[in-house]
């Protein structure tokens, strides 16, 4: 796993990295701005290629006209225990210590390591997050402020960034495929990103790496979220039969181990499509018995229709009881039982998953 460092930050010529940003910020000519604070360009220029004896003096000068505090050696031996242990949370995903993690951090507020604690906050929050677009959407506005400040972020927390920014960039398309990183997070996350994409043989070889990280380190959680993109990329790839083997030995997995939330939910759905490519029309119907979820009430309804039963009632008490997204279960009635057109149009072309609009497409 992943171990942050914080080395870098025990030499001050890393820190005149920090200084550039602020500078440009308040003036479009630096050398102007530096004599008019009493620093001579020339110094500055000196110090930042090599920690001369000079540095501390302009150090000085700039994080007091900045209202910056600088930190010692000691505080930035505390301070990478903690983030050490933020990131061990955030691996395994536990968020028993966030708040304590959280009052912490406020310590180290207004110090020029500033940039590194924010990276670590939207950790946090990642943990936290219940209404994914809303929050995330907060969290990337405060990651792309940190990203001015690109140049002080040390390579020893570059992995952080690729974390970060797998999870919060929508349009990523970083060659990952040939690296060799130690967090399975790095792996886990652009294989989702491919999945998306629908890129299901590049996103199933780093979830292939992925699971092997976790699977060594007794990564349960993560494993387990990752185990979804694999049964994805089966599915997405029709190879329903591997999904099936392999979810139905998860969900007895979750049950197991008491893991009864999101992970046990979405591997059911993934369960239920992989038994509707293989043609077990029956087992769905045994298997869902109140879908809450579109996906598994549009599988019920085609399962219902491949079995030559009456689906209007079973229909018309989705309907009644709310099951999400009412117009594509509408449509869909409509073209089982109509054969409608215009709703087919409208089903291909909605945000249903691609695997069951390619259902959709083979029932004629």
């Amino acid at each position: 796993m992943f171990k942050v460092d914080l080395k870098a930050y025990r030499n001050n010529s890393i820190y005149f990295n920090y200084f550039d940003v602020l500078i440009k910020q308040k003036s479009n000519n630096r050398e102007v701005f530096l004599n008019e604070i009493g620093i001579s360009p020339s110094s500055y220029r000196r110090a930042k290629i090599y920690d001369a004896k000079i540095s501390s003096r302009l150090l000085s000068i700039l994080s007091s006209h900045f209202s910056v505090q600088m930190i010692g050696n000691n505080e930035i031996d505390e301070l990478e225990g903690l983030l050490n242990s933020i990131y061990y949370d955030f691996y395994y995903r536990v968020q028993d210590n966030n708040r304590f993690y959280l009052d912490e951090l406020v310590k180290y507020e207004g110090t020029i390591l500033s940039p590194i604690i924010n990276l670590f906050k939207i950790l946090i929050e990642i943990t936290e997050c219940n209404d994914i677009p809303t929050e995330l959407k907060k969290s990337y506005e405060r990651y792309q402020s940190i990203l001015e400040f690109e140049n002080f972020i040390c390579d020893d927390l570059y992995e952080i960034r690729i974390i970060l920014d797998l999870i919060l960039e929508k349009d990523n398309n970083k060659p990952f495929l040939d690296l060799n990183f130690k967090s399975g997070i790095i792996y886990s996350s652009y294989a989702t990103v491919l999945y998306l994409k629908g890129e299901y043989l590049s996103s199933l070889f780093l979830a292939q790496k992925a699971k092997k990280i976790y699977e060594d380190e007794s990564n349960v959680v993560r494993l387990f979220t990752n185990n979804l993109t694999i049964f994805g990329c089966y599915n997405g790839l029709k190879n329903f039969s591997n999904t099936y083997h392999l979810a139905k030995n998860q969900l007895r997995a979750c049950l197991a181990l008491m893991h009864s939330g999101s992970n046990y939910n979405n591997t059911h759905i993934h369960y239920m499509i992989s038994l509707y490519g293989i043609g077990k029309y029956g087992d769905v119907l045994k298997e869902i018995k109140m879908p809450y979820q579109t996906t598994e009430a549009c599988i019920y309804l085609m399962s219902l229709y491949n079995t030559g039963k009456d689906i209007f009632d079973t229909y018309k008490e989705y309907i009644s009881k709310g099951v999400y997204q009412n117009e594509y279960l509408e449509h869909l009635y409509k073209y089982l039982v109509n054969k409608n057109k215009e709703s087919f149009q409208f089903l291909q072309g909605s945000r249903l998953q691609p695997i069951i609009k390619y259902f959709i497409s083979e029932i004629k």
